[in-house]
């Protein structure tokens, strides 16, 4: 079994990758055959389109992607995909990577080369998916590729990989979390033990909200749930994690199926139905137990303010922010609360790191 790595391991490795130069600083790449370069099927990007269609479809043989340009070569794609499945998606798809070709312009303009390694005189791609499938459009024989030593375990390839989509604004719900999803299960098999919000956190340079939010959605296993996510109509990861935390099942199915049918909702009407576990009501907090604080005349409550205050603005705190600030602290009922609340959001912190 391989040696697990330990916090920030996947993180050094990959930066040291990406910093990898050979004399005045530029980065050890080489120009390799595009035809023996294959895609990774794993990969979580969901293009349609493949190496084959960009080797057998339309080329961009013009210096300039003017208006003319991208009318002609629509009208070249639609012709192309005629009669094929998903013939509009393919479109689209396509035309984007026109786009990205128009701006690489040739072999020689491309700025930051593909990721390989080679196995059996292919080269299997780790990143660059993009810009290879480019290239065939451009008509390019080259590809100017950074090849790896070693063929990086599936640990490693799901790091790298979301690193290299992170980084796109047009990546789906479903797409990052099926990548994280593959770090994540690369990570248990290589470690034998359920892996922490912290070493998500690690793997992938999180922010702690944003790996609690991922490590709860991808855990959900609700198929209405899932369904939602992949057709599109749960797009956000904040609203996936709320939807997730709804503990009535029929509550939730409701709420899914309204957002299907396109009922639009404000983040903040959106979240009021959801009913956050968060919003512990200031008649909850009116149980005996407040954690420590008991307010008496004697109480120094500015002092209790301030810190509450100062608490809030806690990493493990940000998703919550916004509702604690809501809790007018001159009640101190309101005090109460926000003290208890604090309390169970930092405990929960504790034990899920």
């Amino acid at each position: 079994m391989a040696k697990p790595l330990g916090i920030g391991g996947a993180k050094k490795w990959t930066e040291a990758l990406a910093s990898h130069t050979e004399g005045g600083g530029h980065l050890n790449v080489q120009s390799i055959p595009l035809e023996v370069v294959q895609q990774d099927p794993e990969n979580s990007r969901r293009y349609l389109i493949t190496i084959d269609d960009v080797k057998n479809g339309p080329k961009l043989t013009a210096s300039e992607f003017d208006e003319d340009v991208q009318d002609q070569l629509t009208a070249e794609i639609t012709a192309f995909f005629a009669g094929v499945a998903d013939k509009e998606r393919k479109i689209e798809e396509y035309l984007s990577l026109a786009q990205l070709a128009a701006s690489i312009g040739s072999a020689e303009g491309l700025l930051n080369p593909i990721t390989v390694y080679m196995e059996q005189m292919v080269f299997h791609l780790v990143a660059g998916h993009r810009r290879t499938l480019a290239h065939f459009i451009l008509g390019e024989k080259q590809i100017a590729a950074h090849i790896l030593a070693n063929k990086p375990d599936k640990l490693m390839r799901g790091v790298l990989q979301w690193r290299e989509n992170e980084d796109r604004q047009d990546l789906s719900l479903a797409e990052r979390l099926s990548n994280v999803a593959r770090v994540i299960q690369a990570w248990e098999e290589q470690s034998n033990v359920a892996i922490s919000v912290r070493k998500l956190m690690s793997l992938l340079s999180l922010k702690k909200t944003q790996s609690t939010w991922f490590s709860k959605v991808i855990k959900e296993d609700d198929p209405v749930f899932r369904q939602a996510i992949e057709g599109g109509s749960i797009r956000s990861l904040e609203v996936a994690y709320n939807v997730a935390s709804m503990d009535d099942i029929s509550e939730r199915h409701a709420l899914i199926s309204q957002l299907k049918n396109g009922v639009p909702y404000a983040f903040n009407q959106l979240k009021k139905k959801i009913k956050s576990p968060l919003k512990t009501s200031i008649q909850e907090s009116e149980k005996p137990e407040h954690y420590g604080l008991v307010l008496k005349k004697t109480t120094n409550i500015p002092v209790i303010v301030k810190v509450i205050q100062a608490a809030v603005e806690l990493p493990e705190l940000e998703e919550h922010k916004n509702e604690l600030k809501k809790l007018n602290l001159k009640r101190p009922k309101d005090v109460l609360a926000a003290w208890q609340i604090i309390y169970q959001l930092l405990e929960d912190a504790q034990e899920e790191s």
